[in-house]
């Protein structure tokens, strides 16, 4: 998650307000992504926000882009780009912040579908009204000795 503008959070946004960006990197998630936007879209209630939800589209050969359109997201697809040549996930990354008008922007990588309450979370842990953590899975699979 990053902030756009720290002089920004001087003003208090009143609640509804305020517009926060989402931003997904993503490549041929079309079978997972209507799941996922709508798993995002319905944050907004509970956290009361705005939601810009931007997916950059690192190269797709699937429906990503047209299921990311029909759902209310802005898509992102590199310019010049030949479908099925990407640059990277770092660099969509990169184009979707630079392009998000929200404050903050949050990161959902690729394939995840956040779960209730998720983005409120978020939110209060970057305003500094609850602690910051994160957890993670062993991925499933080999394991090395």
């Amino acid at each position: 998650m990053i902030r756009k503008d720290a002089a920004l959070l001087d003003a208090p946004t009143p609640p509804g307000d305020r517009l926060v960006s989402v931003v997904i990197p993503t490549k041929n998630s079309a079978a997972q992504l209507e799941r996922i936007l709508a798993a995002v879209f319905d944050q907004a209630p509970a956290a009361r926000v705005k939601l810009e939800v931007i997916v950059a589209d690192d190269g797709s050969t699937d429906d990503t882009a047209l299921i990311a359109c029909r759902a209310g997201a802005r898509v992102l697809i590199r310019s010049g780009q030949r479908a099925g040549i990407a640059g990277s996930p770092e660099e969509a990354r990169s184009r979707a912040a630079a392009a998000a008008s929200g404050d903050p922007v949050v990161f959902l990588e690729p394939g995840c579908t956040p779960g209730p309450g998720w983005l409120k979370a978020e939110l209060e842990a970057h305003d500094g009204r609850a602690a910051a953590g994160a957890a993670s899975a062993p991925a499933p699979g080999p394991r090395d000795p």
